[in-house]
């Protein structure tokens, strides 16, 4: 009999299998609940918001990193039926289905798993980041209330998110670092990149994202995997590898303490 004491060990894979076939939609669906039991079986403390954010941390000081990854999706005639496959691929494995935002979800969730930070990671996951009755990120927007209410200023804003190729569908590139707030950090995340040697390139900016919500108040930049196709439907397609590849840019910048500590931290205004 399997010991239900003990946290059970979920494979990046499942991961992705499992949050890309949970629907949720603008501020609902079965998503939220997943991640829910996923952050409680790494064994953190997850809580929801009065807004339907759901964040938790792990560790504890300074500095304090904030990854944030939106929940939501939206794409085609029916928002509630996503779907995922995976198949082998040469040396890689080939992702199909509903990867915006499920793969952010998914990257947050296994960092959450598998580092032991010697400072406070927090780890959000935010409702409404596509456009809803106009209002663009409104999670985000509300999850710097939250962090407000708890007297929480994060040092810097990751935010995890899908991405695209760089103008063209044939674009190799497995990850991109990018809209940096302020744009200084680009050529700290270049030098970054190269001296680590990471499968990753960096540019300043893609698209809207919750960078540009955060941004305004804190260093923050965007990280994800490239997918290629419609990124609103559940044809979307990505490379294990791409998924990674962020990863790995996220366990390297979260063991370089100097380089977290040496971040200027943009103080919060008021948003009242």
């Amino acid at each position: 009999m399997e010991d239900d004491t003990e946290p059970r060990k979920v494979s990046l894979m499942e991961r992705l299998q499992r949050y890309s076939q949970a629907p949720f939609h603008k501020d609902s669906g079965f998503r939220r609940d997943l991640i829910i039991r996923d952050l409680a079986n790494i064994g953190l403390e997850p809580h929801t918001d009065y807004y339907g954010n759901v964040y938790a941390k792990k560790g504890e000081g300074k500095p304090v990193v904030l990854l944030s990854s939106h929940m939501d999706t939206v794409f085609g005639k029916n928002p509630w039926d996503y779907r995922f496959e995976a198949r082998q691929e040469g040396n890689d494995v080939k992702i199909t289905g509903t990867l915006d935002n499920s793969v952010g979800c998914a990257i947050s969730a296994q960092i959450a798993a598998t580092v032991e930070p010697e400072y406070t990671v927090m780890f959000a996951f935010t409702v409404k980041e596509e456009p809803v009755s106009g209002e663009f990120c409104y999670g985000a927007e509300m999850m710097l209330r939250t962090l407000k209410s708890i007297d929480v200023s994060p040092g810097l804003f990751v935010v995890l998110d899908a991405t695209y190729p760089d103008r063209t569908q044939q674009d190799p590139t497995p990850a991109y670092a990018e809209n940096f707030a302020p744009k200084e950090m680009e050529k700290t995340f270049s030098e970054f990149v190269a001296q680590k040697k990471l499968d990753v390139k960096v540019r300043p900016y893609c698209g809207a994202d919750e960078t540009f919500i955060y941004g305004k108040l804190y260093n923050a930049f965007a990280l994800g995997p490239v997918v290629h196709g419609d990124m609103h439907g559940d044809n979307c397609t990505t490379n294990l590898k791409n998924v990674e590849a962020p990863i790995a840019f996220l366990e390297k910048l979260l063991a370089d303490r100097g380089l977290l500590d040496g971040l200027t931290k943009i103080e919060q205004k008021d948003d009242d």
